[in-house]
């Protein structure tokens, strides 16, 4: 599934390469689930894009050209994918509790970056809220607290 990550930034795992070490998986997965969520409503803004470029940097440290290589690697992927069960299980894999409760906050924020929650994204947050192994209350009070931060409506 990731034979294109090996390519590009080729099997060595150095500790000093910022962003791109170990985290080549995981940040093209969260960048898959986020490019998803954002294209679900059948538009994929720029605002949405720069906020995936945005998260990625802040989760993996990457730059904005590193960001925007694993935003089109995660695009290869979802189209070579049937689901997105192997983007979330190597992220239940290797993310507690907590860190994926900030992922779902930055799937809200994508939402809501159009002002508004449609039928389709709703389908789709409830989906990786499973697959991702959150209670429903979890996935509501994140909803709430990206609502509030935001001041959106549904």
């Amino acid at each position: 599934m990731f034979n294109i990550l090996n390519r590009l930034f080729g099997s060595s795992e150095d500790p000093d390469t910022p962003g791109l070490n170990g985290n080549k998986e995981l940040s093209v997965a969260l960048a898959a689930i986020l490019t998803e969520i954002a294209t679900v409503d059948g538009q994929f803004s720029q605002s949405e894009k720069e906020l995936i470029v945005d998260i990625l940097q802040k989760e993996f440290g990457l730059s904005q050209e590193e960001s925007k290589e694993i935003e089109d690697l995660a695009n290869t992927e979802l189209n070579g994918s049937i689901d997105l069960w192997h983007f979330t299980n190597l992220i239940n894999e290797n993310y507690s509790s907590e860190k994926k409760t900030k992922i779902m906050e930055y799937i809200w924020k994508i939402i809501y970056t159009d002002t508004k929650l449609n039928d389709h994204e709703d389908y789709l947050v409830h989906k990786l809220s499973r697959l991702l192994n959150l209670p429903h209350s979890q996935l509501i009070e994140t909803k709430l607290r990206v609502k509030n931060q935001s001041g959106k409506s549904d």
